[in-house]
């Protein structure tokens, strides 16, 4: 028997944070100018430094379910996406 993960156990659900820090201002012109480079730089490196989000408590149910042979497998959905990537 197979049985669905889900988020009813025990563990919270993470909270979700927002970037409390103003967004880039843009220039007269729409677009960012030559002056906002170096903070728009500074901005995308931070955000890559800090990785995708990640919800290690779903990440773990679906690892534990997958370890114990209880994860659902969707074949159908599976043939249908590999039938669309057929016609990209």
């Amino acid at each position: 028997m197979v049985d669905p993960v889900s988020s009813s156990s025990g563990a919270q659900a993470p909270q979700l944070v927002r970037n409390p820090a103003p967004k880039p201002t843009l220039n007269a012109g729409g677009g960012p100018g030559p002056a906002d480079v170096p903070r728009l730089f500074s901005m995308a490196s931070k955000i890559a430094s800090e990785g995708p989000p990640v919800d290690y408590v779903k990440l773990a149910q679906i690892s534990t379910a997958i370890a114990q042979g209880s994860y659902p497998v969707d074949t159908t959905a599976i043939a249908d996406a590999m039938s669309f990537q057929a016609y990209l």
